[in-house]
């Protein structure tokens, strides 16, 4: 999926408007994800030669900080970057479960749910496997 996120000229931001900043999402040692998280935040303070931008939520940002248009396009990136994040906790969750408690303890009633949903899972990721 394409998703093509609108920059904001800094040029024309004032105090008060409303920008989307985008954070990487880490998907292992030194490596990020192909989908950023984006977080709306407020312009507090904008220095004078607009060499800095303040925000509510992070402080400090240098010009060369890129802002995005918190439109459409962005709550999809958003969103699909929070699908990832999710799925990733749930990896790893699922390896903590097993390393601590055993898979074997799992009742024979949640066995066939989660059966049916690991089928799911490894019928996607046959599909990666190449």
């Amino acid at each position: 999926m394409d998703i093509k996120l609108k920059e904001i000229d800094k040029d024309t931001l004032k105090v008060g408007d409303v920008v989307g900043v985008a954070r990487d999402v880490s998907c292992g040692w030194s490596s990020s994800f192909r989908h950023q998280r984006i977080y709306s935040a407020k312009v507090t303070r904008i220095t004078p030669k607009r060499t800095k931008f303040f925000t509510d939520k992070f402080g400090e940002h240098d010009k060369r900080e890129t802002f995005y248009e918190p439109d459409s396009n962005a709550v999809k990136e958003n969103h699909l970057a929070m699908l990832f994040d999710g799925f990733q906790r749930g990896v790893y969750e699922l390896n903590e479960f097993k390393r601590k408690e055993g898979l074997g303890i799992i009742s024979d009633s949640d066995l066939l749910i989660v059966a049916e949903h690991m089928k799911a899972i490894m019928e996607i990721m046959e599909k990666y496997k190449e």
